[in-house]
């Protein structure tokens, strides 16, 4: 079993202090490196908010700087192939612009999922359909100018 199955955690997020929800608490954490969740479904949940940030706070808005930011080769990852391999599953060139809002994204942490637990996350892919279900996407406004009023004579 893959550390991201056995955590529940699917796209293995670093432990960090964010309060996820379904998060396990750190006096039962067994895996003192990456996050656990009570179950698959919230470890899709956070990962889709995780990368609902990278998009809005970051500007990664395109699967190679996601990808670049999720596993830079810094950490001894193989990014240009991630980015290939997420860019052919998901049928996306690396530099296509998306927002969070974007149907695609479940189907890029899909591909992530598979790269970062292996093949036997296929089997727990009905909790990404559900948190994806669950997922709200923030809408972000830009400020809007407000009209000015003319008067006529």
């Amino acid at each position: 079993m893959t550390r991201g199955i056995r955590n529940n955690n699917p796209l293995n997020i670093r432990y960090a202090c964010n309060n996820w929800l379904g998060k396990v608490p750190k006096a039962n954490k067994k895996d003192p490196s990456f996050e656990e969740f009570e179950t698959m479904r919230h470890g899709f949940r956070a990962a889709l908010l995780l990368i609902q940030t990278y998009i809005i706070k970051y500007g990664c808005n395109t699967i190679t700087k996601i990808i670049t930011r999720w596993a830079p080769p810094a950490d001894h990852n193989n990014t240009a192939k991630y980015i290939a391999d997420v860019c052919k599953m998901v049928n996306m060139g690396g530099n296509e612009v998306f927002s969070n809002a974007d149907p695609r994204l479940k189907e890029i942490v899909r591909a992530m999922s598979l790269i970062e637990s292996g093949t036997d996350i296929r089997n727990y892919w009905g909790a990404l359909d559900t948190a994806f279900e669950d997922f709200k996407p923030k809408v972000v406004y830009q400020k809007e100018r407000k009209p000015v009023a003319h008067r006529y004579k």
